[in-house]
């Protein structure tokens, strides 16, 4: 088999993926709020059902830097979206909430990311569906277990 032949199932295979970052599908904004901004209001929302949430609870969760997690809540902080309070049980600790404006943002970004995958569903039908969740938690598994090696 080679590699560098175009018609090659790993060439085909690397064109179709290639063709989503082309897409840049999961970079739309909400409103005048980056992705990476709304993914931290999901995360809040989220981890806030269960606890106070701090930068440091946000940063673990989505994987990535407390210096970034707080440039972003900064951003959403002057957008009046997140609110910042002492935590009376640890002072040292800031939780970080909802405001009213940010959770209706954080409803709006739901509702159009929603609209997307039922949209994707109903292009592709309930049996494709199915298999394209099956076929990509594979993948998942053959990557996840190859980076343990």
């Amino acid at each position: 088999m080679n590699f560098w032949n175009q018609d090659s199932t790993s060439q085909r295979l690397i064109k179709s993926a290639r063709q989503f970052r082309k897409l840049d599908w999961n970079k739309e904004t909400i409103g005048k709020f980056k992705p990476s901004e709304i993914e931290v209001l999901f995360c809040i929302r989220k981890l806030g059902e269960e606890q106070d949430v701090t930068v440091s609870d946000i940063s673990k969760f989505l994987r990535v830097t407390s210096p970034t997690v707080t440039q972003i809540i900064n951003r959403l902080d002057e957008s009046g979206l997140v609110e910042r309070q002492i935590n009376k049980e640890d002072r040292r600790s800031i939780k970080v909430t909802l405001t009213d404006e940010g959770d209706v943002i954080t409803e709006q970004a739901a509702e159009k990311y929603a609209a997307s995958i039922n949209g994707l569903i109903e292009f592709l039908g309930d049996d494709q569906s199915e298999q394209l969740i099956k076929l990509m938690d594979k993948v998942f598994l053959y990557y996840n277990d190859k980076k343990k090696i």
